[in-house]
């Protein structure tokens, strides 16, 4: 079984404002070669209810370094999913990664660990 690669995305945004921006972290001692935001999908419940797939990318992200891979303009009352498709070491991952509904959050930061899912893409 592959290891999940160590890597995590921040949420933050500017004290008052709406817009999100989410930053993937390597948290490795090694460069991830590539990351591709395949999908953000929106949750509720058990059920996504609408998304998009935005394709950003992330090419040779250095051990500690970060780099923006998604700006939302917070206002979704539903839970924010973001998949994103991590390639370290030579080995393809698909990693789901969580975060609460960005409407009416208190704080400014939000961090989300990945979660591995099962890849029926064929990639």
């Amino acid at each position: 079984m592959k290891p999940i690669p160590e890597c995590r995305i921040v949420a933050t945004r500017a004290p008052g404002a709406r817009v999100w921006e989410f930053c993937l972290v390597n948290d490795g001692e090694t460069a991830i070669e590539a990351a591709v935001l395949e999908a953000v999908k929106y949750e509720w419940g058990d059920q996504y209810l609408g998304g998009e797939s935005p394709r950003a990318q992330v090419a040779n992200l250095a051990a500690g370094a970060q780099a923006r891979i998604w700006t939302d303009n917070g206002s979704s009352e539903m839970r924010t999913d973001l998949w994103v498709r991590v390639t370290q070491r030579g080995t393809d991952t698909l990693l789901l990664f969580e975060f609460p509904k960005l409407y009416g959050q208190s704080g400014d930061t939000l961090i989300a660990r990945p979660l591995k899912v099962p890849d029926t893409s064929g990639a």
